[in-house]
């Protein structure tokens, strides 16, 4: 059998990955995930990419896919709501310290973590000072790098990205500096496994799943 083919937002590629094989394991059918920036990922989709599902990183982007028919708007539930952390530095007041050279966040014309990066730097009254310091990564997953490699001093990442282990001096952002994050997803209408991808999306949006996504970092929104 084809895999059932996933896009993700980078976000969610330890939790996906995790219910991904457990949704294997029950039904059969191997799962094929492409992670990326919603945007990104929302441009393929219009380019014609067979995408079973879309799990976007913003409530707009799943919403934009079904406007064009890509997706089927009937199938559209939110699942979880992201939640924002700057990695390297104790305080978000600490990045306005000359000594943090370099500040990563993903791009915010097309990654909704990197907008409520940049939203909240703005209303932290940060923005001015901090601007000419910021690296644009294409998503979450590659400014965790930047910052993992030693190519930034601090990176604004997905919570859900950074496990206790290795997590470091991190701050979590407040929700009030930015909008929620609220994450949604969508089947699609040009992949080969529309059935599977609706029970992937069950199992996403069961209790079981929640607890994947919350042990993950993420907030709960919806349950089933």
């Amino acid at each position: 059998m084809t895999p059932l083919q996933v896009a993700a937002a980078a976000d969610l590629k330890p939790a996906f990955e995790a219910l991904g094989r457990t949704f294997t394991s029950r039904s059969g059918v191997p799962v094929a995930f492409t992670f990326g920036s919603t945007g990104l990922l929302a441009t393929q989709l219009k380019e014609g990419a067979p995408f079973d599902l879309f799990a976007a990183a913003s409530v707009e982007a799943a919403k934009d896919a079904s406007s064009t028919g890509t997706c089927e708007v009937t199938t559209l539930h939110t699942y979880a709501r992201g939640t924002l952390v700057v990695l390297g530095v104790s305080s978000m007041q600490a990045l306005a310290d000359p000594k943090v050279k370099v500040i990563a966040l993903a791009q915010p014309d097309h990654a909704p973590y990197g907008r409520a990066a940049k939203q909240a730097l703005e209303r932290a009254g940060l923005w001015d000072v901090v601007s000419g310091r910021v690296v644009y990564a294409q998503n979450v997953g590659q400014a965790q790098q930047y910052f993992a490699t030693h190519n930034a001093e601090a990176a604004f990442v997905s919570r859900s990205l950074v496990s206790g282990a290795d997590a470091g001096v991190m701050t979590e952002v407040p929700g009030a500096l930015h909008d929620p994050i609220e994450q949604a997803m969508v089947v699609c209408t040009r992949g080969a496994h529309r059935i599977e991808a609706q029970r992937f999306a069950d199992l996403v949006r069961s209790s079981e799943g929640q607890a994947v996504l919350a042990a993950a970092g993420f907030l709960p929104v919806a349950t089933k």
